[in-house]
């Protein structure tokens, strides 16, 4: 029977995080992953998706280049390549993680397992039973399901989504969140006809209320129905279609489309610890921040935890268990966690929205630029979006940064920089930003909130 001092179940971006970081710091380490290195966010999330975005902007360019002098008589779109780019992108990823596990001296045991008792697990392959000195649960988590009639028999999750052999003609996608308002900015800029159902008054719920209100303003200008304050009733076949029977407005209304698609939010994997007994938090398992669960030499990470459930935080984590059971003061801090959004215009944010900041202070100022007065967004032919800074009126302090536009994805990583540093105001106005670059606008929203915009018209103070 073999024993590790660190066992990690699940291989996902927290997983093998925390695997490598476990053998780096000379812990004899083994994985066990049932499907495949990389979990859902390299394999049916994250990384797919992403090919296919970058697929639906070249698509929107091309479409719009008569403008810039640039005349495309024909736009074929081979959805077989298509997929097959798609799937050797994930494939070239999955490797390089292999090798990185590999190197790292990490022994890997592709096998679904179940925990037996607080020291041992049996992988169901061979019925192997490996020994724990310590746990760390990285099982991620499930497209969660909708309690409806119809809806097992004729929908689809995303990850069925991502292998379709055709493209749809309409597609209804239930769930105006992450996941679903991707999907329907891929799917409209292939040609299909989108209608996105959310349950919450916007699309993006937890995003700034301006900015979700632009991007789904945007959206519907691009061609995309959005319905909101839908409760959906049943699904059900109607000839060749598929049809969403909603409540809405006190009224029902129906639907249609060649293809429906649940992106409703994802369900903690936890079957496969249940024994264990652990404190939960409704239906994730609690965790401390060093990621101990109720049982001090088990762990556990990303998804199963509720905690921000997305790749990064998973990483993050998985390097606080690895370093903890090493002994180190290590410490997960999701006080700044960068949300992105991969939707044309992109929308990306990090620490407090409007609505938070004005309940928490007395007193707070906001910055705003849009990004029609940015050169680069301009010469990019991106003008659409606004970029928004918060902060204290008080002191000056960061509060928060919420970006929707060209480029927002990859601004709002130094915006996040500035918010975990505890920077003020001044310090973003006062760093010096290349020209010409969207990022540029981050640093005028700055200045807007302290009065001193230089690229728009003077406003009235308050």
């Amino acid at each position: 029977m073999k024993t590790y001092d660190v066992v990690v179940l699940g291989g996902g971006p927290g997983g093998y995080v925390a695997a490598i970081r476990s053998a780096q710091l000379g812990q004899k380490t083994a994985l066990v992953e049932r499907e495949q290195i990389g979990g859902t966010c390299l394999n049916t999330g994250c990384i797919p998706t992403k090919t296919l975005v970058k697929n639906a902007e070249i698509i929107r360019q091309a479409k719009n280049s008569d403008y810039r002098g640039i005349h495309i008589k024909e736009l074929i779109i081979d959805l077989e390549q298509t997929i097959a780019m798609k799937n050797q992108v994930v494939g070239q990823l999955r490797q390089g993680v292999e090798g990185l596990l590999a190197a790292n001296g990490v022994t890997v045991f592709h096998a679904a397992a179940k925990v037996l008792d607080q020291s041992s697990l049996r992988l169901d392959q061979d019925g192997e039973i490996i020994r724990f000195k310590n746990l760390i649960i990285a099982t991620g988590s499930r497209p969660a399901a909708i309690p409806v009639p119809g809806a097992a028999d004729y929908a689809q999750t995303s990850t069925q989504m991502l292998e379709l052999d055709q493209i749809p003609q309409r597609v209804v996608i239930i769930g105006g969140g992450v996941i679903g308002c991707e999907f329907a900015h891929v799917l409209q800029s292939f040609g299909s006809q989108v209608t996105i159902l959310e349950a919450m008054p916007r699309i993006i719920s937890s995003a700034d209320e301006e900015l979700s209100l632009a991007l789904e303003q945007s959206m519907k200008s691009a061609g995309i129905t959005i319905k909101t304050g839908c409760m959906v009733k049943e699904i059900r076949a109607a000839g060749e279609e598929k049809e969403v029977l909603v409540q809405m407005d006190g009224q029902g209304r129906n639907f249609r489309g060649d293809q429906v698609m649940i992106s409703i939010g994802r369900t903690p994997n936890t079957d496969s610890v249940a024994g264990l007994g652990l404190e939960m938090k409704g239906d994730y398992i609690k965790v401390d921040q060093c990621t101990r669960t109720s049982l001090p030499h088990i762990y556990a990470i990303g998804d199963v935890t509720g905690i921000r459930p997305l790749a990064h935080t998973a990483s993050h984590m998985g390097k606080a268990a690895a370093e903890t059971i090493a002994g180190m003061d290590s410490k997960y801090d999701d006080s700044i966690v960068p949300s992105c959004i991969f939707t044309s215009p992109e929308l990306a944010f990090a620490g407090m929205t409007e609505a938070e900041a004005r309940k928490q202070y007395q007193d707070i100022n906001v910055g705003r630029f849009p990004l029609i007065a940015s050169g680069k967004a301009l010469a990019m032919g991106e003008p659409e979006g606004i970029f928004k800074v918060i902060c204290d009126g008080a002191d000056g302090k960061l509060l928060g940064v919420h970006l929707l536009g060209a480029n927002a994805t990859e601004v709002i990583g130094e915006a996040a920089a500035f918010l975990k540093m505890g920077a003020g105001l001044k310090d973003l106005e006062e760093t010096i930003h290349a020209h010409p670059t969207i990022a540029e606008a981050l640093q005028e929203a700055a200045l807007d909130a302290g009065g001193r915009c230089i690229h728009m018209p003077p406003k009235e103070r308050q």
